[in-house]
């Protein structure tokens, strides 16, 4: 078998006269252009497809909970307004008022849910609570898609969500950011 041995003279004449002389010339450029042609290999790419994999799953809860957050703060906003309308409304009449029509907010177009006039956006369908004693909310929104309620308490003057189930339940904690009951909205 034959070796390939490079062989480097190096001579110091002058400046005109090239320092190095390398023999076999042509096996190193082909050497050299077969590094070139180097890829990935196919584990390479599986670890690059594992490492977005993992981001992924990490980042794909944290993005949905902002989602669901930035949807419900839509529904507290309605909330919110017809709360302040029903406040307004019981010091001018002396009483809540269950109509939203009676309450002096647009917050969007107003329906029937039920039998109670409701205001329904894309999300959300709210709700002014008038009436006696009994009624402890200012106004309900009811999430459509995942079940949960918005509330405004008149003992608390604070918001709240409201779930039935351990499921809801989760939509609540990603809104509030709180583990237990009550889901104040601060």
């Amino acid at each position: 078998m034959k070796e390939n041995k490079i062989i480097c003279h190096a001579e110091l004449v002058s400046a005109s006269t090239p320092l190095v002389t390398i023999q076999n010339k042509e096996e190193i450029l082909n050497q050299v252009q077969d590094d070139n042609r180097h890829g990935f290999t196919l584990i390479e790419l599986l670890v690059v497809v594992l490492i977005i994999g993992i981001l992924a799953a990490v980042a794909l809860p944290q993005y949905q909970r902002a989602v669901e957050k930035s949807r419900g703060v839509e529904g507290l906003i309605m909330l919110k307004a017809i709360a302040q309308a029903n406040e307004v409304y019981k010091l001018a009449n002396g009483n809540y008022s269950e109509d939203l029509n009676d309450l002096d907010i647009s917050i969007g177009t107003i329906v029937l849910d039920g039998n109670m006039p409701s205001v329904k956006n894309k999300y959300f369908v709210c709700r002014a609570q008038g009436g006696g004693g009994d009624r402890q909310y200012y106004g309900v929104c009811r999430r459509l898609s995942h079940n949960y309620i918005l509330v405004y308490r008149r003992t608390t003057q604070r918001p709240e969500c409201i779930s039935g189930t351990t499921e809801t339940a989760k939509y609540c904690q990603a809104l509030t950011g709180r583990t237990q009951v009550p889901y104040y909205l601060d």
